[in-house]
C-alpha cells in the first residue's frame, strides 16, 4: 500500500474517515455539478441574451449556493479600473453555457483535489548579485530592479537566501539591514512573538543601559529583568516548539554569552525563551528553578531596509559597523557601508492595496491585475503578510479566504485548503457571505462581504 494510499484512508481495514469525507464531499460535488449543468443549458437557450453583470447576479441569486460559484478561478470579472461591470452582451448561449461549466468543474476540481493535498508557493525569493557595491548603491539597484535589499525573516528565510546560489562571497555580501542610531527597540528573538512594554517585567532601576553596551536580558531568580552585557555568560533556557524531548523548555548548565546562547537554541531547539506567555508556562512548570538565565529579550538600533520590523537576527558577534552582510556560513558580520561588496536582493510577491472596496471586487482587482488575493498556508506566510497587513489605512485587509454554505468548510480562492489557521477568539458563527480579514496585529476575523470596504493583499503570479 502506498503512502498516498494509506493518507487518504485506501486500507484493507476498511474506510478512514478521511476516505469518507472525501467520498462524501465528492458525491455532493458531482450531484450539484450534474444539476448545475442541466440548470445552466436550459436558461441558456430558454432565456433572453444577459449581460456580463447579469450573468453573474443569475448565478449569485438561482444557485444553492451562489457565494461557492463566484469565487471559482474562472469567473466574468471587470476590465475596467473601477471594477464596473460593462454592460455588453454575451456573445450566446455556448458562451454562456461554456463559462458557467468551466466555473463549476473548477469547483469540482478544487473540492477533489483541495481534499488531498496544499501546495503553497513562497510569497517571495532571494537573488544573488555578484556585482560589487556600495550598501547605498545595492539598495538602489534593488529597488529598481527587485523589490528591495534582502529581508531575512526567520532561520528558514536564511537558509533559502544562502541555498539561491552557488556563486562564492567570502568577504560577506550586502543584506537589507542598516544601523539606525538612535532608533534602538527591544524585541523578543523568536520571530513572531512581538515586545509589549506594558508587559515587561523590570527590576527596580532597569532597564539602565549601564556603559551604554547592556543590551541582553536575564532573568533573575525572583523572576523581575535585568538588562546587562550580551558578552557575559549565563546559563539559559531554549524553548522547543516542536517538543522534541517531550518538554517545552530545555535548561542549559552551560554558561555562555548571549549570542552563543542564541545560536544554540536555534540549531538544537526553536529559540532562546522569547515572551511573557512562554516565561509564564515555564514558571507553571519548574517553580524550583529559581535561578538567573538569560532570556531572549535584546534591544538594538538595526532595521531593514523596506521598514519591515522583523526582529530576527543571526549575528556572529556583536556588530561593530553600520551596514549589515551575510557569509557563506549565514552567520552575520558588518562592515563600513562604503565598502564594496556583491548583494542579496529580494522579489516580494505580495502587494498592500491601499483602496478600499468589498471582498468581491477586491478579488476581480488582484485577478485583473496580479493573481489572486492572497493566501496563507503556513506561520512563514503569515508573518510576511501581516507586516504589510501594518501599513493598511483600514484596521482589516482582505485575504484570498471565503466560506462555502454547501459544503461548509473555509478555503482559498488559490484552491488550497484552510490548514494553517489563525482565527481571532472567540469568532461568530459562519454565514454564507462571509469572507476572511486580517487585523494589524496578523490575526484573522470573518467579516460579512457587502458591509465591508477594505484595503486588501494580492499575490503576483
Amino acid at each position: 500500500m502506498t503512502a498516498a494510499a494509506t493518507s487518504m484512508g485506501l486500507t484493507s481495514e476498511g474506510p478512514s474517515p478521511a476516505k469518507q469525507r472525501l467520498t462524501g464531499l465528492i458525491a455532493v460535488a458531482g450531484f450539484l455539478f450534474l444539476i448545475f449543468v442541466v440548470f445552466l443549458m436550459k436558461k441558456a437557450w430558454c432565456e433572453e441574451p444577459i449581460t456580463k453583470k447579469s450573468a453573474v447576479e443569475s448565478v449569485r441569486q438561482d444557485d444553492v449556493d451562489g457565494n461557492v460559484y463566484e469565487t471559482s478561478l474562472d469567473m466574468v470579472r471587470s476590465k475596467d479600473d473601477e471594477n464596473v461591470y460593462e454592460n455588453l452582451p454575451m456573445d450566446g448561449p455556448e458562451d454562456k453555457v461554456t463559462s458557467m461549466l468551466k466555473m463549476l468543474w473548477s469547483l469540482f476540481v478544487f473540492i477533489v483535489m483541495g481534499q488531498c493535498s496544499s501546495i503553497g508557493g513562497q510569497l517571495y525569493d532571494y537573488h544573488f548579485i555578484g556585482e560589487n557595491m556600495t550598501w547605498k548603491a545595492a539598495q538602489k539597484y534593488c529597488r529598481k530592479y527587485h523589490t528591495d535589499l534582502a529581508t531575512v525573516s526567520n532561520q528558514t528565510d536564511m537558509k533559502r537566501l544562502l541555498n539561491s546560489t552557488t556563486e562564492q562571497y567570502p568577504d560577506g555580501a550586502w543584506i537589507g539591514l542598516q544601523d539606525n542610531t538612535p532608533n534602538i527597540v527591544w524585541h523578543w528573538s523568536l520571530p513572531g512573538v512581538k515586545f509589549n512594554e506594558t508587559e515587561s517585567k523590570w527590576s527596580q532601576g532597569e532597564p539602565n543601559n549601564l556603559g551604554k553596551q547592556e543590551n541582553c536580558v536575564m532573568k533573575m531568580k525572583n523572576d523581575k529583568w535585568n538588562d546587562i552585557s550580551c558578552s557575559n555568560s549565563y546559563n539559559f533556557i531554549c524553548y522547543d516548539e516542536d517538543k522534541k524531548s517531550d518538554k517545552t523548555f530545555y535548561i542549559s548548565h552551560k554558561k555562555m554569552n548571549w549570542t552563543d546562547a542564541q545560536r544554540f537554541c536555534r540549531e538544537n531547539y526553536t529559540d532562546l525563551i522569547s515572551g511573557v506567555k512562554q516565561l509564564g508556562d515555564f514558571k507553571t512548570q519548574h517553580q524550583n528553578d529559581a535561578e538567573t538565565f538569560w532570556i531572549g529579550l535584546f534591544r538594538d538600533c538595526w532595521c531593514w531596509s523596506d521598514g519591515s520590523n522583523f526582529s530576527f537576527r543571526s549575528w556572529d558577534k556583536d556588530p561593530k559597523k553600520s551596514c549589515a552582510m551575510t557569509t557563506l556560513n549565514g552567520k552575520w558580520s558588518s562592515d563600513d557601508c562604503d565598502e564594496t561588496k556583491p548583494f542579496f536582493c529580494y522579489n516580494d510577491s505580495v502587494i498592500l492595496i491601499n483602496q478600499s472596496m468589498i471582498w468581491e471586487d477586491a478579488l476581480y482587482y488582484c485577478r485583473d491585475r496580479y493573481g489572486d488575493l492572497v493566501s496563507i498556508t503556513n506561520l512563514d506566510d503569515q508573518r510576511w503578510v501581516q507586516e504589510r497587513a501594518k501599513m493598511a489605512s483600514t484596521p482589516h485587509v482582505w485575504l484570498g479566504l471565503r466560506y462555502t454554505c454547501t459544503l461548509d468548510f473555509w478555503f482559498w480562492v488559490s484552491d488550497e485548503t484552510v490548514h494553517y489557521k489563525n482565527w481571532a477568539l472567540p469568532q461568530s458563527g459562519n454565514n454564507c457571505n462571509m469572507s476572511g480579514a486580517m487585523d494589524r496585529n496578523g490575526t484573522w476575523v470573518k467579516k460579512i462581504d457587502d458591509n465591508h470596504k477594505l484595503n486588501f493583499i494580492c499575490s503576483k503570479n
